[in-house]
């Protein structure tokens, strides 16, 4: 599994717009950036291959996510998340047209 903490870049199809830090670890994932807090599960589809279901929350005010002003919505992802360098990509559960890349990279054991 990827059990391990990381550093994230986001990206969308305008480009690469920010980042933070996740913790992978025994089928969770929560992390952070200045603005948003991450919390959510992840699961082998076998092989390398994860699927990860993501709430995403503001707990500043003043900062945006990728997406904009949102207050909290959801992420399904997915990729092979082997090697201490990966990539997940999917969309907004409320917006499915709203894709998003993650490119993570790994800085420490979990």
């Amino acid at each position: 599994m990827i059990d391990g903490l990381y550093s994230v870049k986001f990206g969308t199809p305008q480009g690469e717009v920010g980042g933070g830090v996740v913790l992978f670890t025994a089928g969770k994932v929560k992390g952070g950036d200045q603005s948003y807090f991450y919390e959510g599960s992840v699961r082998s589809t076998g092989g390398e291959n994860v699927e990860v279901d993501v709430t995403v929350r503001r707990y500043q005010d003043g900062g945006e996510s990728v997406f904009g002003p949102l207050r909290e919505f959801r992420l399904t992802l997915s990729g092979a998340a082997g090697g201490p360098h990966f990539v997940l990509s999917g969309s907004m559960v409320e917006n499915p047209a709203a894709q998003i890349t993650i490119r993570c990279a790994r800085l420490a054991d979990a």
